[in-house]
């Protein structure tokens, strides 16, 4: 009964194929699993199968040029949307960001990992306070922007509360034209 339960899980939650997925820039891939609603960004290392998640649900806009990517999402999960971009503050020059060779952490980096987390928890709960779009009705009416830099192999994707804070980051990081887009009108609603 147990193998029966766990089997009917697994195949409930494993994507079977995707419903959309398409290259963005060496390897950085726009995948949609099993609805258009579940598009996320992902990176893509082995050409198989295996993909990372970098950027949550549900992207409705990207842009792009040879080296950065900018994404436009109405988060499924704010809370959880918001505390991955405070933990990749908290990850930058990091344990994650070294090589491990063992391929286990040690009890010391397991520390780090959940001290990183822990922070990152309390930023999420300042900026749920402070801030009022995440107040809104729909979670379809808050939108969080994301730039990445693809060229730097350390570099997670970058959270943005505005629009406003993103076009500052664009221009400090010298992103010039960003000269490919995808917009997905169904998904911005």
């Amino acid at each position: 009964m147990r193998t029966l339960l766990l089997l009917t899980i697994l195949t409930l939650t494993s994507c079977q194929g995707f419903v959309y997925e398409k290259e963005l820039i060496d390897n950085y891939y726009l995948v949609a699993c099993d609805i258009d609603e579940q598009m996320s960004l992902d990176y893509n290392n082995d050409g198989g199968a295996n993909y990372s998640g970098l950027i949550r649900a549900t992207v409705f806009d990207v842009q792009w040029n040879e080296r950065f990517i900018v994404i436009k999402t109405h988060p499924e999960d704010i809370r959880a949307s918001i505390k991955d971009g405070y933990r990749n503050l908290h990850f930058k020059g990091g344990i994650l960001d070294k090589k491990n060779t063992k391929g286990y952490f040690t009890q010391q980096e397991i520390d780090e990992l959940h001290r990183i987390d822990s922070l990152a928890e309390k930023d999420v709960d300042e900026v749920l306070k402070s801030n009022t779009f995440l107040n809104a009705n729909s979670k379809k009416k808050v939108v969080l922007y994301y730039l990445l830099d693809t060229k730097n192999q350390n570099q997670r994707p970058l959270l943005f509360l505005t629009e406003n804070e993103l076009k500052i980051a664009l221009q400090k990081n010298v992103v010039g034209s960003l000269t490919h887009s995808q917009y997905f009108e169904d998904l911005d609603k």
